[in-house]
């Protein structure tokens, strides 16, 4: 088997990691979720203005201030506030690029799911703190568990 086989096999584990906690969050368990995800990935539902804000990825916290989570096993939707409006988006599981529950410090980052786009820089929303920059080259590493422990502790 092909390593590049290997590596889709570890993201669609992750992925499945993510959906049972997402899924588990949505019965009322408290929680803190970060999740970035491709905006022009198959399957994103977004309204035009929040699509043409954000082309190609976005950045959203599901903490407190969210509603109606839905989770289905190829996505979520969830309603979130964005300058207080109120939208619906969908979100498939194979668009996540990272997810970090920050109430356990545990990250997973996804690269091999959705190639990514040619800039090499993209500005993400994080859900009311503002837009946050990266580059290719912070991006550039395999799905991976992240070790979050020492950016934690520099707030």
């Amino acid at each position: 088997m092909k390593e590049e086989k290997y590596k889709t096999l570890v993201d669609a584990a992750m992925l499945g990691v993510v959906r049972s906690v997402v899924s588990e969050a949505s019965t009322g368990t408290p929680i803190n979720f970060f999740i970035t995800f491709r905006t022009d990935a198959s399957g994103v539902v977004l309204s035009d203005a929040l699509r043409a804000k954000y082309p190609s990825e976005m950045s959203i916290v599901l903490q407190n201030q969210f509603r109606d989570l839905k989770v289905f096993h190829d996505r979520f939707t969830v309603i979130l506030s964005f300058s207080r409006v109120e939208e619906r988006i969908s979100v498939p599981f194979s668009s996540i690029l990272y997810f970090l529950d920050r109430e356990c410090n545990f990250a997973l980052e996804f690269q091999n799911l959705y190639n990514k786009c040619d800039s090499d820089e993209s500005d993400t929303y994080d859900g009311g703190s503002g837009l946050r920059s990266e580059t290719n080259a912070q991006k550039n590493q395999e799905g991976k568990i992240i070790d979050i422990t020492d950016m934690l502790t520099r707030k």
